[in-house]
């Protein structure tokens, strides 16, 4: 909700927020990520990547680190 503070995590896996970011190449291709990351230690569990044209995407999920 507009103008409320958000919940502060008390443990691991509490919550949890993601995200999908977009970035072009040099040479024209586009890709994106998607991150899932654990709001207590910040941690990324994982990572997606994925390439195609307009809505097709297909992501595969990396372990991290």
């Amino acid at each position: 909700m507009i103008g409320q503070n958000m919940q502060v995590p008390e443990q691991i896996n509490d919550t949890w927020s993601m995200d999908f970011m977009h970035d072009q190449l040099k040479d024209g291709r586009s890709f994106r990520t998607f991150n899932v990351i654990d709001d207590y230690n910040l941690e990324c569990p994982g990572k997606g990547k994925g390439k195609g044209k307009g809505t097709g995407y297909n992501m595969t999920i990396y372990p991290a680190g």
